[in-house]
């Protein structure tokens, strides 16, 4: 079986090398996050929440919107395609995914649920009602790893000119 690559890393740092001051920002999200995931106990009594304890954070859900983009009529998913898609995401990100088994022995230890799931958003950046999918028809074939699915301009998602990581 062949293992299909990920750009993901060519992306970050492709975007890295264009927009340095996007670096002080990315590490200021990693920091936020580390310190969200610092484990919190409460008391009975209400008491003080103490950071650094045993006790592993809830689950913590992230509203997401999904974007279809789409050229034929073939392309545009149905909502039931997205959600079983979130729900597969959901079994992975939880270690719920009936291949953890075939895990190789040396990346068994690492392997473990990271505490978080997705659902659609019900509510969008500016507080409106949301199904959590956006459709655009656009007019282009393909997008390549650059970030042109992202602007209007050239057949993209957004509006305007501000950079979407």
């Amino acid at each position: 079986m062949t293992q299909r690559s990920c750009r993901s890393f060519d992306y970050r740092q492709q975007q890295l090398s264009l927009h340095p001051a996007l670096a002080s920002a990315v590490e200021a999200n990693e920091q936020f996050t580390r310190r969200q995931l610092q484990p919190e106990t409460v008391g009975i009594t209400g008491a003080t929440p103490t950071k650094g304890s045993n006790t592993p954070p809830s689950l913590i859900t992230i509203p997401v919107i999904v974007h279809v983009l789409y050229n034929t009529s073939r392309q545009n998913i149905s909502d039931a395609q997205i959600k079983s898609q979130i729900d597969v995401l959901n079994r992975d990100y939880q270690k719920q995914n009936p291949d953890t088994a075939g895990i190789p022995g040396y990346y068994s230890p690492l392997a473990a649920d990271a505490g978080f799931r997705f659902v659609l958003a019900g509510l969008d950046t500016n507080g409106n009602a949301t199904t959590g999918i956006i459709r655009k028809h656009t007019n282009v074939v393909g997008f390549s790893i650059e970030d042109n699915m992202k602007f209007s301009a050239s057949g993209g998602m957004m509006r305007g000119t501000g950079i979407v990581i």
